[in-house]
């Protein structure tokens, strides 16, 4: 068994490897008729006591792709899709239907299923035998759901799986053992996710597997060359992630590699040598919208022009010295590729992408706090100078109050004029 298995529990191993060795073979594609039909149900229901056949052979045959035209259902139980002749189903359709759990065997008994479109849910874990019963699966699309992690042996019975997409989710992590037994699979869609890093053995069991698309993630200082197993593939999208860097300087594991879109990052150099050198039939490359100084950029445009690898799209690039100011303008792709030098364009590079994506949210809530306590403070300012004002006013009440009730206890009238006084004072000023 490979090393990459050797830290998985060994009962489980153990016991997964005899199934996989004993099981009976499988049918092939070829002995499920493959006509595509439509057939509509409006709920689960009417679907299992349908009594119209899913084979094309049969009289009462309508149709073996399977639709339901239902707002919405929460989940899918165990044998959901238990119907006559539910065998020969070779499509099943359930985009939109704000499904947010999948019992274990909830496709059992779709031995032909080809298809399984499972797009636009509210779906965001998934256990080791919800597709169980699924020998023939071929394409199985899961995007634009709520996944954060791809766990271990999730895909473990998809043994016949081509195309597998997980793009438009929220999957940060993905473990070692999530592609398990997927030899098969020849396209493995990541993209728009918030993945940060690859563990080196995950590719390890897709020998097969001729397109990888991680671009739009949060791959920063990866290492691909540690990536594993990957003997046929021909296309790696890295397209708008945070790489700084690409070095070819190692030996790959894909050496067969066709196409690389290394476009929206933040590089600044690439050894062209190098990258023929372990490239051998690299046909196509994308380095747009990169941190290119001018200078730079026109020996690497010379170099894979000598290498025969064609640079799709005008390239942006800045004048040695000038400072690269961030800026969220991006440059558009020319629609046909070019093997001559292009002319550069005067364009700034975006360095601060992720701290936006990831830290806009942060920022702007702290101004708002901010703004917040300054607002505040000028209330207890106003609240201050109004508390002094009224102890004032109420000294100055209280001290009059105190001077009236003690001319009252004194006998005294500071409102009376004594007329005695009055004359005296008038003698004294006469003399």
């Amino acid at each position: 068994m490979n090393m990459m298995y050797l830290f998985y529990p060994v009962h489980k191993l153990l016991c997964l490897s005899l199934f996989l060795h004993f099981s009976p073979a499988l049918s092939t594609p070829t002995q499920c008729a493959l006509n595509a039909k439509t057939v509509t149900f409006s709920s689960l229901v009417q679907f299992q006591g349908s009594s119209s056949s899913f084979n094309p052979s049969d009289p009462t045959y309508q149709g073996n792709v399977v639709d339901f035209n239902f707002a919405s259902i929460d989940r899918l139980p165990r044998n959901s899709f238990i119907s006559f002749d539910s065998d020969r189903i070779i499509k099943l359709t359930l985009n939109h239907k704000r499904i947010k759990t999948i019992e274990d065997g909830a496709f059992s008994g779709l031995f032909c299923l080809h298809y399984l479109e499972l797009r636009h849910n509210n779906i965001s874990s998934i256990t080791e035998d919800v597709f169980q019963g699924l020998p023939n699966l071929q394409q199985l699309d899961l995007s634009e759901n709520l996944f954060e992690h791809i766990s271990s042996l999730i895909f473990r019975d998809l043994r016949n799986l081509v195309v597998l997409n997980l793009s438009k989710n929220n999957i940060r992590t993905i473990n070692t053992l999530a592609f398990f037994n997927l030899t098969k699979l020849e396209s493995l869609d990541l993209s728009f996710n918030k993945i940060r890093n690859i563990p080196s053995i995950v590719f390890n069991p897709l020998v097969s597997v001729k397109e990888i698309y991680l671009n739009n993630n949060y791959l920063g200082d990866i290492e691909p060359e540690k990536w594993t197993g990957l003997n046929n593939l021909e296309l790696l999208n890295l397209a708008d992630n945070n790489l700084y860097k690409f070095d070819p300087f190692y030996n790959f594991s894909f050496a067969g590699l066709k196409t690389l879109n290394l476009s929206g990052n933040l590089l600044t150099s690439l050894n062209v040598f190098n990258l023929r050198k372990n490239f051998a039939k690299l046909k196509l490359i994308d380095i747009t919208e990169n941190n290119w100084f001018c200078e730079d950029l026109e020996v690497i445009n010379h170099e894979l022009a000598d290498s025969k690898i064609i640079q799709w799209g005008a390239v942006n690039c800045t004048v040695s010295g000038e400072y690269k100011s961030p800026t969220t303008e991006k440059v558009t792709l020319s629609t046909t590729p070019t093997t001559a030098t292009t002319k550069v364009i005067k364009k700034l590079r975006d360095y601060s992408k992720e701290v936006f994506v990831q830290n806009g949210e942060i920022l702007y809530t702290g101004k708002k706090v901010v703004e917040n306590i300054r607002h505040v403070e000028n209330i207890l300012v106003f609240l201050f100078v109004l508390v002094v004002v009224f102890v004032i006013v109420d000294m100055s009440v209280r001290i009059g109050f105190c001077q009236y009730f003690y001319n009252r206890m004194t006998g005294r009238n500071p409102g009376y004029i004594d007329g005695n006084n009055v004359e005296h004072m008038m003698l004294m000023r006469h003399n």
